[in-house]
């Protein structure tokens, strides 16, 4: 309905209401014109827009008034003045589904709101551009709200520029009414336009927030919030503030402000509200950044460049809140503040920056009220003044953990955590100092650590001054020191437990790197170089070095100087052939007289043609990732719990004479680990076995071993081939030679080339529970098996990636072939797909399937004794399927002997008196072979149906796709059979009856043409008098399905047969009897001939590159003519084709 000013009464009456005589529900009114004090008021789902965009209204009112449908309305495209006061430019009043979209509002007028919602639900406003703004004072936070919603739920706010001057941006407000829920505000930009006369500056006041939620599971999402007083605050329980951009927060508590206090809060939260990946900065506040009560959450926020009181504000009573993972760069004011009577508080992971403030402060709001089981964890301290966490007026009256805290400092922030004199500042809830960058001209003699602390160099660089370690419990990692001018870097009095981890110091005087006295100290990769003729470290009066692997580099003859009565234990000890015959013997054992102990480590270098013999628990890694050519680990005796990870074991270019393997596991050695060690092999040639991992069986069974994440790359021409093995020895035999076993997540390629070779990627035999899986297997051979377990008990087995020969496979191999597709089919679920690969399986037993499931690939070698008995039940076939499944079998190939059956299919009772289920059998790609020349492929058999009742259902239940067959063989038998357990149907034994069936012939009717035609086969039941049986039930098979048919008075049943397509149908007719009469059974025929017809063309001549059109007529035999045909014609080979 296109509207001007000139014809608006046709459509609205005097008060502003449309004419629904005219406007009907969904219509649109199409504005155009300048409107003055008018009002749209509608009472049914209407649009109103301009089309053209010059429709000015100018203090009048859109209105939605009880317009409840699902069916949306629309307002857009207008343009709103508003100077009045009570005239909101679009006002919703209890209504649904109205959308506010592509106006722009400008209103002076108090409560006249660009956009009013009350009572209303499913309203979409988004993209408009509002603005309010007035002169005076007294303005509140509602009466030029942008947009202002009461009791309204289920709305979306969105993409919407708001532009007020001292009120609310977007306003969910309870003065007047109830709650607002459940509304979406997100991706509007807000912001003030207050301006000081006095200063110039921006000075909203504190009626103006960017978006002001009172109500419960409201969302804030991604919305813009600049030079507000407030950025979003929430009243209501269960909001979501979330991705919010607030900055330039400005303006002072009182209308009429000078701008020069600052804004007061980012986010003001609620109970139950989450505050998440929230950007506040660029501000000055009164307030703090985020405000937080009972059961908040606050994570993944940024707080930057903001001057204010803090970061973040406990209310006093912000019980279960969590604050984590924010970002906080004050250029004044503190990080936290948790100040009250609240329990169960967290603040961890923060990243914090406050340097003229505390990081965190925990006070008492008095001595009754006190924050109790507070939890400060893993914050990083960057930046403070005085202290990094304040919790003094809390200590010993309130339970508060301090776990993992850090402060980080630099030249510029040394003095933060030491004093003039370079000792450390009390540091009772922080565990680290992280150094970091150079430390070089700070005015200290020395640094020295007085308390329980890590000390981590980050990037740290520190010339000329030492370390002095006053107190036990310490760890020095990471700190690079250099000392030029005379003195010793590390000296430590009377200490213990003190760690020194992956330091490098140089010392460039006749000084120590380190001097203890009475001290105790663990040292691990460690860099100390001394550019004298002076040791590294003084071990005096008493103390005690545990010595791990680190480099001293000396000009003196000894690296460390020991003393009256101190120890220095080595831990870590490093092999290689150049001190190998120092270490072992001949044999591989360690000599007598050397000292390592349990739990020591052995670091193996480059080794070559050696024997290692292990029997006490190491831990035995990789020196500089070395390799260990044709070399031997043999764990033995004692060895149990020792781990063996990173080596790099290579053999190549040999000629094995007898068994090989890297690592021997013997005499029942348990609870081992070797992880992510890498074995290679090539060019391997001899007679002998190769195993990279072998466990030898034991009286006692060696359990608990854990072979993880390693990597086999193992190649050659060779007798066999495995990667992981638990065999017997020689001419014993164990029976539990491991229990327990775990191969996870190794890579295993091998390749033997032998004609007869073997190759095994894990090979077990007489074990109990391993677990192997996520293994990636790659196996190629003459034999090739992925998994072979024989006598193998309660495996757990899953998620292996298997490949023999290149095909992929699901089978874990044994002895018996039988037993282990059996198991697959077993284990696997309806719809899995068993892959057998391309390797031969010498069947002995019938595989028994009773699953819809796929079995792809493998040869299939018939075993099974199979004789020529035509008696279904003794036949003896490769697969037995049954159950209403479809088993598909793809891409085989079987090799059958005399009398041999492929598979046999067990039709069983159905629920009903006459029905079956049955499998259907899917042959595809499949390739049958004799087995030799001698077989009479006449004697083979592909399916054989046995049922345990008539069927009087007809049944297609195997498809044979693209197979090869033997020449001769029967392709599906059907057979009936019963036993005195089946479910056969107990026929009465009464007067005899008799089936008369009359078969039937015609000739089939082109549906096209004549439409759906029928006609009727009959039969009729008589008794053995030949007379009549009446109302009785007759069921005919027909064309995959069964008619239930009661006999008229003459004993006919009739069934209605389609003559519409041609082919001939075999019925099954039965009467199944009843209390007086027996039952009975007939075949039946239906014959459809196709239609005799004629295609005739005439013989004509053209000219060369004239167009003709080429003519045929297709008939019926009586003349009539056949539409809807495809005829072709050919002309010099090429077809042409076109429909009658």
């Amino acid at each position: 309905h296109k509207v001007s000013p000139s014809n608006y009464t046709k459509y609205f009456n005097n008060k502003g209401y449309v004419n629904t005589n005219i406007v009907k529900s969904g219509d649109t009114i199409d504005l155009s014109g300048n409107f003055n004090k008018v009002n749209f008021t509608f009472t049914i789902p209407c649009s109103i827009t301009s089309s053209k965009g010059n429709a000015y209204l100018t203090n009048c009112v859109v209105q939605y008034l009880d317009v409840n449908s699902s069916m949306y309305s629309n307002v857009s495209n207008l343009r709103f003045t508003v100077n009045i006061e009570k005239h909101p430019c679009v006002y919703i009043v209890r209504s649904s589904h109205v959308n506010v979209f592509n106006c722009n509002a400008y209103s002076t007028g108090a409560n006249s709101n660009p956009t009013l919602l009350v009572g209303s639900t499913y309203c979409n406003i988004h993209d408009n551009v509002f603005e309010t703004t007035f002169t005076g004072y007294m303005n509140m936070s509602w009466k030029r709200a942008g947009i202002l919603l009461g009791e309204s739920h289920y709305n979306n706010i969105y993409s919407n520029d708001v532009t007020i001057k001292d009120s609310n941006g977007i306003y969910l407000t309870t003065y007047g009414f109830e709650k607002s829920n459940y509304n979406n505000i997100y991706n509007n930009t807000i912001r003030s336009s207050a301006i000081s006369e006095d200063t110039g500056l921006p000075n909203p006041s504190a009626w103006a927030y960017g978006v002001h939620i009172m109500g419960d599971y409201n969302k804030a999402i991604n919305n813009t919030i600049y030079l507000m007083y407030r950025g979003v605050d929430s009243e209501g329980s269960f909001n979501e503030i979330i991705g919010n951009n607030i900055y330039n927060l400005a303006g002072s508590y009182y209308e009429g402000n000078d701008g020069t206090d600052g804004g007061e809060y980012g986010i003001h939260a609620s109970y139950d509200n989450t505050v998440i990946n929230n950007t506040i900065h660029d501000s000055k506040i009164t307030g703090s950044a985020i405000y937080v009560t009972v059961n908040c959450t606050a994570y993944g926020n940024v707080i930057r460049n903001i001057s204010g009181e803090h970061a973040f504000e406990f209310s006093i009573s912000a019980s279960n809140s969590l604050v984590k993972d924010n970002f906080i760069n004050m250029t004044s004011g503190n990080g936290m503040y948790i100040r009250g009577n609240m329990t169960n508080v967290t603040v961890c992971d923060n990243d914090i920056y406050t340097p003229q403030g505390t990081a965190i402060i925990v006070k008492v709001l008095s001595k009754a009220k006190i924050p109790d089981f507070i939890y400060i964890e893993n914050n990083r301290i960057f930046n403070f003044n005085g202290t990094a966490i304040n919790f003094a007026e809390v200590e010993n009256k309130s339970n508060i953990t301090f776990i993992n805290n850090s402060i980080i400092i630099s030249n510029d922030t040394f003095f933060n955590a030491f004093d003039s004199e370079g000792v450390m500042k009390d540091q009772k809830a922080i565990e680290n100092i992280i150094l970091k960058g150079e430390f070089a001209d700070l005015e200290v003699d020395s640094i020295t650590i007085n308390q329980g602390i890590h000390i981590l160099g980050v990037g740290s660089q520190i010339t000329d001054i030492p370390f002095n370690i006053n107190s036990s419990n310490i760890k020095i990692e990471n700190i690079t020191l250099s000392i030029k001018n005379g003195i010793d870097a590390f000296h430590l009095d009377n200490v213990e437990n003190i760690s020194f981890v992956n330091n490098t110091i140089t010392v460039d005087s006749l000084n120590y790197a380190l001097v203890l006295n009475n001290s105790k100290i663990n040292m691990v990769d460690n860099l100390i170089i001394i550019n004298e003729y002076n040791p590294a470290i003084l071990n005096d009066n008493g103390s005690y070095i545990l010595y791990g692997e680190n480099i001293i580099r000396t000009l003196a003859d000894i690296d460390i100087e020991s003393l009256n009565d101190s120890i220095l234990k080595i831990t870590v000890f490093i092999v290689s052939d150049d001190n190998y015959d120092s270490i072992f013997n001949s044999a591989g054992n360690f000599h007598d007289d050397f000292d390592i102990a349990i739990g020591d480590t052995l670091k193996i270098a480059n080794l070559t043609n050696k024997t290692i013999r292990i029997d006490i628990p190491l831990i035995i890694s990789s020196y500089k990732d070395s390799i260990i050519s044709n070399s031997t680990i043999i764990l033995e005796d004692m060895a149990s719990s020792t781990n063996i990870s990173d080596l790099r074991f290579k053999l190549e270019n040999a000629n094995l004479n007898k068994d090989f393997s890297f690592i021997i596991i013997k005499d029942g050695v348990s609870n081992l680990i070797i992880e992510n060690n890498h074995f290679d092999v090539s060019n391997l040639i001899g007679d002998a076995k190769l195993s990279a991992i072998k466990i030898i069986g034991a009286d006692e069974s060696a359990a608990n071993i854990r072979i993880l994440n390693n990597a086999f790359n193992l190649s050659g021409d060779s007798n066999s081939i495995s990667a992981i093995s638990a065999l017997n020895e020689g001419f014993s035999s164990y029976d539990d030679i491991t229990n327990a076993l775990t191969v996870l997540n190794n890579k295993i390629s091998i390749s033997n080339s032998r004609e007869d070779g073997f190759s095994y990627g894990i090979n077990l035999v007489n074990s109990l529970n391993p677990k192997i899986s996520s293994n990636s297997i790659d196996v190629i051979g003459d034999t090739a098996f992925g998994l072979y377990l024989n006598k193998v008990s309660r495996p757990d087995i899953a998620d292996n990636e298997i490949y023999e020969n290149n095909a992929l496979v699901s089978i874990v191999h044994s002895d018996n072939p039988t037993k282990d597709i059996q198991s697959a089919i077993d284990s696997a679920k309806d719809g899995d797909t068993i892959y057998l690969g391309n390797g031969l399986y010498a069947i002995k037993d019938s595989i028994t399937v009773n699953k819809s499931v796929s079995i792809v690939g493998g040869r299939l070698l018939d075993n099974i004794d199979s004789d020529s008995n035509p008696l279904v039940s003794n036949d003896n076939p490769l697969f037995i399927v049954s159950g209403r499944n479809t088993v598909n079998f793809i891409n085989m190939t079987l090799i059958l002997d005399n009398n041999d059956l492929f598979a046999l299919s067990k039709i069983s009772n159905s629920t009903n008196p006459v029905g079956i289920d049955y499998p259907t059998i899917n042959i595809k790609g499949a390739d049958f072979q004799k087995r030799n020349d001698a077989v009479d492929g006449e004697s083979i058999s592909l399916v054989k149906s046995i049922s345990e009742r008539p069927i009087f259902d007809s049944i297609n239940n195997v498809n044979i796709e693209n197979s090869n067959l033997i020449e001769g063989m029967s392709q599906v038998e059907y057979y009936m059979f019963n036993d005195s357990s089946s479910n056969e149907i107990n026929f009465n034994n009464g007067i005899k009856t008799i089936i008369i069936a009359k078969n039937l012939t015609f000739t089939a009717l082109d549906k096209d043409i004549y439409g759906n035609s029928i006609k009727y086969f009959e039969v009729k039941l008589l008794d053995e008098s030949n007379n009549p049986l009446s109302n009785r039930l007759i069921h005919i098979s027909y064309n995959n399905s069964i008619h239930d048919i009661l006999t008229d008075s003459n004993g006919v049943a009739k069934l209605p047969v389609s003559i519409n397509s041609y082919g001939i149908y075999n019925l099954l007719i039965s009467f199944l009897g009843d209390s007086d009469y027996s039952a009975s059974f007939a075949p039946g025929k239906v014959t459809v001939n196709k239609q005799k017809a004629s295609l005739t063309a005439p013989n004509k001549s053209y000219y060369v590159n004239s167009v003709k059109y080429l003519k045929a007529t297709f008939k019926y035999a009586n003349g009539k003519l056949i539409k809807n045909k495809n005829i072709s014609f050919i002309v010099s080979g090429k077809t042409y084709s076109s429909y009658t």
